[in-house]
This record gives C-alpha cells, sequence and structure tokens, in this order.
C-alpha cells in the first residue's frame, strides 16, 4: 500500500471523495431551501427579493447542484444513515432521489 506523509493513498483519496460528497449534498440543500424561501417571499408579496435574481438563474443554478448532488447522495446516505423520507422532509424532488439511486423502503 502506498503511503505518503503517514496516510495511505487510499485514506487521502476515501477522505476527497467525502469532503466532496459532503459538499455536493450541502450546497444542493441549501439552494432549495434559499429557492422555497424566494418563492416563499414572492408569493407572500415580498418583491424586494425578487429583483435581486430572476428565478430562472436561480433554477439553473439548482439544476447544476443537482448533478453533484445526483452523483454522491446514495453514498453519503448509506454512510450516514439517511433514508428517503428523511430527503423528502428536505424538500429533495422524489424524482431527484430515483436518479440519484435513492429510493423509498416499501
Amino acid at each position: 500500500m502506498l503511503t505518503t506523509r503517514g496516510r495511505s493513498v487510499d485514506r487521502r483519496v476515501g477522505r476527497s471523495t467525502g469532503c466532496r460528497s459532503t459538499g455536493a449534498v450541502a450546497g444542493y440543500l441549501e439552494a432549495l431551501d434559499a429557492r422555497a424561501v424566494h418563492r416563499a417571499r414572492t408569493l407572500s408579496g415580498g418583491e424586494a427579493g425578487a429583483a435581486e435574481r430572476s428565478p430562472s438563474a436561480e433554477d439553473r443554478e439548482v439544476r447544476r447542484l443537482e448533478h453533484g448532488f445526483v452523483a454522491y447522495a446514495r453514498t453519503y446516505a448509506v454512510a450516514h444513515g439517511i433514508e428517503y423520507a428523511t430527503w423528502r422532509e428536505f424538500g429533495v424532488p422524489a424524482e431527484v432521489l430515483v436518479r440519484a439511486g435513492i429510493r423509498p423502503d416499501r
């Protein structure tokens, strides 16, 4: 096994992948939350936030982050014991979870 400064290469790669998965999942969940807040503000008549970013720009950002989420969510869910229902509570659409390989237990 290759080692560098006392750490195996496998461990360093694993840690790097863990950081990427955490970043991808957290970024997507934050974008979903921001979009929900923006829509709630717009629906309640608070148009001040609507001028900052157009909905289409916001949706494009969420779709960009969604790709990373789909790539890492299953591994992240298994590592952290997160179930389908929990993802849904956080606002992740069912079709995104299916693409990520996360399905409800029946």
